[in-house]
């Protein structure tokens, strides 16, 4: 199993730094402008694993001042993206993809925690929750989104605060 996030949140709010990777993102038609180069760009992402990972490595050096910025940026976050490239798969990487262009600032938020996968190819992805925790409306929404728009494999795993009795854990 994987924490598909990097290793830190990202610095501040972006909105708060004029002239930062992700103040120009927030003003109006940003978005839009930046979906149709992304649609454009995604086209060329074949269906085949190796081909994004070559691009991946390809554009490695020149995505290190946006990886900076989201605190992505040391060898073990590339590590980490080369294995869930991987263990998605190029098709599956450009949906999510896809699904992120069309609307970036409402989606980015409720993805789950985890992302499970064994040799061979199964995967799914895990929202952990503890015994007094609740699926926060943000969470909701992309269960919902997944639902009808990605159907990548998701389970809510409940986690409880096991108690010792005599030295023994109890399930």
């Amino acid at each position: 199993m994987i924490n598909p996030a990097p290793s830190r949140a990202p610095r501040g709010n972006a909105s708060e730094k004029p002239g930062s990777i992700g103040a120009e993102s927030r003003h109006p038609g940003h978005a839009e402008r930046r979906q149709g180069a992304l649609t454009k760009h995604l086209k060329h992402i074949r269906r085949d694993t190796a081909d994004l990972l070559w691009l991946f490595n390809y554009w490695t050096p020149y995505g290190r001042p946006l990886r900076q910025y989201l605190w992505a940026h040391e060898k073990k976050d590339l590590v980490r993206a080369r294995i869930i490239l991987r263990v998605l798969g190029a098709g599956r990487v450009r949906q999510i993809l896809d699904y992120l262009a069309g609307g970036y600032w409402q989606r980015y938020l409720g993805w789950p925690d985890l992302l499970a996968w064994k040799r061979g190819g199964d995967f799914f992805f895990v929202e952990v929750k503890s015994s007094n925790d609740r699926v926060r409306e943000d969470q909701l929404r992309w269960l919902k989104d997944n639902s009808e728009l990605l159907r990548l494999p998701v389970k809510i795993m409940k986690v409880h605060r096991s108690q010792e009795v005599d030295g023994k854990g109890r399930d």
